[in-house]
């Protein structure tokens, strides 16, 4: 049983990507994996300060920002040249233009992932995720594994974000930690796992996720409940021969620092949230843990 800190968000900016990378192991953290924003316009600066020890993953991102591919080639998922579906939107896209929208989300992540591997070793095994686990989205998914498919890369990881509920269910110390809109959050993309196990068979990559911890405490990552639960994540992926990825977003962007091309105000006050500063001294001091 291995345990992923892991951090979304990775290479918006110089400074945003350094205030991650002060979680690492290297720096006294226990973070130990990012996932990289593909469309954002740093790469070529932020991707050289990984360290070799820090697994590396695609944030997939249909959310914001500029797509990869030709606009013109993906006309569901652009306005104006930017990313403006929310969940829900793209959810609803999902059941009115199916076909359409699966082929169009297949050709972006594609032109996403070419966009980060070009960067990494020969060899590199495509860990990947997604902005607002947008991924989960059944016609999402299943682009998505067309698209792991096409890219011709071994894939080692497709986060699947299927919170273990019972877990909380069983601690009644972190109920008043807990918003009930992460709650239904995480009831629906559980609905969405369920959905996508047949694709996950389909496309051979049932061996390529894990057990997830992230969604129930979306944002506010940090405290003493935390722990409570962790451990309790620890237990259980050891019982059952699972590997964890506990997810974080401690990458606080700065007042005057630069966001993605077409950021809208909702993203911005997401990342510019105190929260996140807060989330990054979790990872700093998780070491006392048992999560061995």
């Amino acid at each position: 049983m291995t345990v992923t800190f892991h951090a979304d968000d990775y290479g918006i900016n110089d400074k945003q990507s350094q205030r991650v990378l002060v979680c690492s192991e290297q720096n006294g953290g226990v973070l130990n994996s990012v996932s990289i924003m593909p469309n954002s316009r740093n790469l070529d600066s932020t991707i050289p300060m990984l360290d070799s020890r820090i697994k590396t993953g695609i944030h997939i991102n249909l959310a914001e920002g500029t797509p990869c591919a030709d606009p013109r080639d993906i006309p569901l998922l652009v306005r104006n040249g930017v990313f403006y579906h929310s969940f829900m939107s793209l959810l609803w896209l999902s059941i009115t233009k199916r076909r359409q929208l699966e082929h169009q989300v297949e050709a972006e992540i594609l032109a996403q992932i070419n966009s980060v591997v070009r960067y990494l070793d020969t060899g590199y095994k495509v860990r990947i995720d997604s902005h607002v686990h947008y991924h989960m989205i059944p016609v999402v998914f299943k682009g998505l594994c067309k698209a792991l498919k096409r890219s011709g890369h071994e894939v080692e990881y497709i986060r699947y974000t299927n919170e273990k509920l019972s877990l909380y269910l069983w601690s009644p110390y972190v109920w008043r930690y807990i918003h009930t809109i992460n709650i239904i959050k995480a009831l629906l993309l559980k609905i969405f796992g369920i959905i996508n196990r047949g694709t996950l068979r389909q496309y051979g990559y049932e061996a390529c996720i894990g057990l997830f911890f992230g969604v129930v405490f979306t944002g506010e990552m940090y405290g003493k409940h935390i722990g409570v639960i962790l451990e309790k994540y620890c237990t259980y992926a050891r019982k059952h021969g699972q590997n964890l990825e506990v997810l974080f977003h401690p990458g606080a962007i700065a007042e005057g620092e630069e966001f993605l091309k077409g950021c809208n105000t909702a993203f911005k006050a997401v990342y510019s949230s105190k929260n996140r500063s807060k989330e990054a001294k979790v990872l700093k001091k998780l070491g006392g843990i048992n999560i061995s």
